[in-house]
């Protein structure tokens, strides 16, 4: 019984061990034409999907203070002109992008093309799409 008892502990651990693959992450700041850059934190698991992301973009606010846009929240003034807050776009599409491999398209406008980034977050998305492939790919 004794042996039957360690076997099964024995195969319960490996089991345990081959489920758990290690994860990988990468921090990037992709410079744009503007001076600003796009800041994107990801963590890619086992498979080389995101588990975590962060989006954010560098931002001097009217006083000439370096911020961020998530930092800046409804400071940075979208809502003013009747439009969702950047950060909050921006949350939307860092939760559509959990559990894919990252990659997603946009329009010649920079819109994203797949409905349901389109639905919560309606900012172009030219320079964010190109910062999350390459911090994607640093991971990797």
């Amino acid at each position: 019984m004794k042996k039957l008892s360690a076997l099964l502990l024995a195969l319960a651990l490996v089991g345990c061990s081959s489920n758990t693959a290690e994860t990988k992450s990468a921090s990037i700041e992709y410079p744009l034409e503007s001076g600003e850059k796009i800041l994107v934190d990801v963590e890619l698991d086992g498979e080389g999907l995101i588990s975590k992301i962060s989006i954010d973009e560098t931002y001097k606010d009217k006083d000439g203070n370096e911020t961020t846009k998530k930092e800046m929240k409804e400071d940075y003034g979208m809502s003013a002109i009747g439009k969702v807050e950047w950060y909050k776009q921006i949350e939307s599409l860092e939760q559509n992008l959990v559990g894919t491999d990252g990659s997603f398209e946009v329009d010649d406008e920079g819109h994203a093309t797949d409905e349901d980034i389109l639905a919560g977050c309606t900012i172009s998305l030219t320079d964010i799409e190109k910062a999350v492939e390459e911090a994607v790919a640093e991971a990797k």
